[in-house]
């Protein structure tokens, strides 16, 4: 008899929580397994289902409008539609879906996949108001799940440390295969991009937000010292035209693109500053092609961190100086690019595999209803 998971979530939108059931999704093992995705909204323009259609499992979208007012009609057909599947494992990745899951009652067991630490990432999103009512809301209702999966180790200990709710953790895990790029094809691959020819390639890939602290990160290099390196910012949001206005001549700003893995084999060095993360998969994208990493020192980026041990390729910046990132910079470039490249792949290839995620995740559904 075959375990049915059924998940839950928003809509299949091109983001990372999304991407994390994806590769959970790609790896089960279908003669233990059965897969159901129920969706609460329409598709948008960067909606990846049709990566989902490849595989043999059922698609249900309710296709209602996201207005608060329209919550209860999504609740009922919810309800219904979970009855009418009749799975074994009811598994939400959103806050919309973890807070209307919560309420539906039924002979299945309920899983929840942790994201981020509810908070500072909810107002970014949502708004101050909106934003606090959502992270009240799912610091409440994480304790209605069977399972808590958080996306990582330290994210598991700030949930038990700082809200008193437990958890297990599953870090997140992509399916890049590791890429192997000399640097003549790099030249080609900036060009067709256009990324400028000139000066080392640091590369940024992320919302632009409060929470990814890009206007910080813009500031930084338009200060004379970086004017060597360009920065190239991978990524669109609410902070873009800010972080345009202040912008200086050796940093591009290219938006939203599907194609980021091609921007991250073009590039030098990959950077983040962000305020709070899960477990981002840029880092662990940037990882999968060799990309040396300069960290922000916030605990998912220590727990990064902590899986290199010795090796070279992360660097964790303590104070958030722009002398400290600028040391950073070039203590990474002025080590060999071929052991760099080796050293990153091989963490990631030990550490943050979709193979291994997904295996982890099917562990946990036997358990569960075992």
């Amino acid at each position: 008899m075959r375990i049915h998971v059924c998940f839950v979530v928003s809509s299949l939108i091109n983001e990372g929580p999304v991407r994390v059931m994806l590769n959970i999704i790609k790896y089960l093992d279908y003669s233990r397994f059965r897969v159901s995705i129920i969706t609460l909204k329409s598709e948008g323009e960067n909606s990846i289902i049709n990566d989902f259609r490849i595989f043999p499992i059922d698609i249900v979208s309710l296709g209602i409008e996201s207005r608060i007012t329209k919550l209860p009609l999504i609740f009922k057909k919810l309800k219904i539609i979970i009855s009418t599947l009749d799975p074994d494992i009811v598994h939400s990745h959103c806050p919309r879906s973890l807070i209307l899951t919560s309420f539906v009652r039924g002979r299945f067991r309920k899983v929840h996949t942790i994201h981020n630490y509810p908070g500072s990432v909810d107002r970014a999103l949502y708004g101050f108001l909106k934003g606090s009512v959502t992270s009240f809301l799912i610091k409440r209702r994480l304790r209605k799940f069977d399972m808590r999966i958080a996306c990582g180790e330290n994210l598991k200990l700030q949930l038990m440390g700082n809200l008193g709710i437990d958890s297990c953790f599953v870090r997140n895990g992509i399916d890049f295969d590791l890429a192997n790029t000399a640097i003549e094809d790099k030249a080609i691959i900036r060009e067709k991009l256009g990324m400028r020819k000139e000066g080392r390639q640091v590369v940024f890939v992320g919302r632009l937000s409060k929470e990814k602290n890009p206007i910080e990160l813009v500031k930084i290099f338009r200060e004379d010292d970086f004017r060597a390196f360009n920065l190239n910012v991978i990524g669109a949001g609410p902070l873009l035209e800010q972080a345009k206005e202040i912008s200086s001549s050796n940093v591009m700003f290219f938006g939203y693109r599907s194609n980021v893995r091609e921007y991250l084999i073009a590039s030098d060095i990959f950077i983040s500053l962000s305020l709070t993360e899960g477990m981002p998969n840029a880092v662990l994208e940037a990882m999968s092609v060799g990309l040396p990493l300069v960290l922000s020192d916030i605990p998912a980026h220590r727990e990064i961190h902590s899986c290199f041990g010795n090796k070279p390729g992360c660097i964790l910046i303590k104070s958030g100086s722009s002398k400290e990132i600028y040391n950073a910079l070039f203590e990474l470039l002025n080590q060999r690019c071929s052991d760099i490249k080796e050293s990153v792949q091989s963490v990631f290839a030990e550490n943050f595999t979709a193979v291994t995620m997904s295996s982890h995740y099917a562990d946990y559904y036997v358990d569960l209803v075992s």
